[in-house]
C-alpha cells in the first residue's frame, strides 16, 4: 500500500517536471507513460483488513486517473466503500440479485425487467456518470 501511494506521487512528480498535468500530455509529446491497473477482489475484506489499503486506494481513486492509473473494484457490498472512494469510481456495476441499499449507494436504478432471462443468465446494470443505468444479462454458469 505504501509502495501504491508512493507511485503517484513519482508520477505527479514525473508530470509536474515535463509541465504536463496529465498522461494524456506526455502521450501526445512522444514521452508515454506506462498505465497501471489495479485490480481487487473482494474490496471490503481488503479494506478490514488492511488500515493503509483504504487510504492508497482511494488516494488512487482521487487521483490516478490523470495520471494514468485505473482501478478494478469488486465486493459484494458497497456499504463498507469511503464515500471519497466512492465518488470517484466513474463506471459502476451490479450484477445479479444486487441489494437495493446497495444499488441506491452506487447511484444505480434497476430498470424494471422488460423480457425474462434463459435459464442460466442473469441481469446486470451498467452506469456511466451522468447516464442513465443500462441492463444486460450475462452467463451464470452456462455452457455454450
Amino acid at each position: 500500500w505504501l509502495q501504491l501511494r508512493a507511485e503517484v506521487g513519482r508520477r505527479e512528480l514525473a508530470l509536474a517536471a515535463k509541465g504536463a498535468s496529465r498522461i494524456e500530455d506526455l502521450q501526445r509529446w512522444g514521452m508515454p507513460m506506462p498505465r497501471h491497473y489495479i485490480f481487487i477482489d473482494e474490496l471490503a475484506a481488503v479494506i478490514a483488513q488492511n488500515a493503509l489499503a483504504s487510504s492508497a486506494l482511494t488516494m488512487v481513486a482521487t487521483r490516478g486517473r490523470s495520471l494514468g492509473m485505473h482501478l478494478v473494484l469488486a465486493t459484494q457490498s458497497a456499504q463498507s466503500v469511503p464515500r471519497a472512494m466512492m465518488t470517484n469510481l466513474r463506471t459502476r456495476i451490479a450484477l445479479a440479485e444486487a441489494d437495493p441499499i446497495d444499488l441506491a449507494q452506487l447511484n444505480l436504478k434497476r430498470p424494471p425487467a422488460t423480457e425474462p432471462v434463459p435459464a442460466g443468465w442473469a441481469w446486470g446494470w451498467f452506469q456511466n456518470p451522468g447516464s442513465s443505468s443500462t441492463q444486460f444479462i450475462f452467463p451464470i454458469g452456462a455452457v455454450f
